[in-house]
Parts: structure tokens; sequence; C-alpha cells
């Protein structure tokens, strides 16, 4: 019997269950039991689906930060447009000049 249950929680796993599996690939691959196992339950179930969606969303956002905060650009002005973030260093750099 207690192989039966493990086996329907693999097969048919829990949202809460999947919503777990798929935060955890964040940090690491999935297994193909795992993938199969969320993929199944995705066939069915719109709330895990968004919630895949919203979680590859942010996966996207925080892989643009990374690749624009190891460029020249900073954080802070990693959202400005090229001409004006040059303007605001080059009146930073007039004002360092005039005070020292």
């Amino acid at each position: 019997m207690k192989n039966a249950s493990n086996l329907m929680n693999m097969l048919w796993p829990s949202c809460e269950r999947v919503s777990l599996t798929v935060s955890n690939g964040l940090e690491r691959d999935l297994s193909h039991a795992e993938r199969a196992s969320v993929g199944l339950h995705m066939l069915v179930c719109p709330g895990c689906r968004a919630f895949r969606r919203q979680v590859r969303a942010l996966r996207e956002a925080f892989r643009l930060l990374r690749s624009r905060s190891a460029t020249r650009d900073k954080l802070a002005g990693a959202f400005l447009p090229a001409l004006l973030r040059e303007r605001i260093e080059s009146a930073l750099s007039e004002r360092m000049r005039e005070s020292g």
C-alpha cells in the first residue's frame, strides 16, 4: 500500500509539491522523473502553469540584471539610457574637479 501511495504522489503530486519542485529548478537541474511529474501536473493545473511562468520571468529578470552588472553598467544606472548616464557621469566629474 505504501508503494502505491509513493507511486501516486510521484505521478500526481500536489500543487504545493509542484511549486516547490519548480522553485528548486532555479537552483539545480531537475531529474527526468521530476520533470515528467511536473509536466503531467502542468497539463491540468492552470494555477501551477501561471506559477511556473512567474518563476521563469523572475529567472530571466535576474539573468538580465546579472549580465548588466557584469558589464560597465552599475546597478543604480542600469535602467538609464546611455546618453543620460553619460551626462550624469560628466556632471559628477565636473563637480569633483570644481570641489577638489
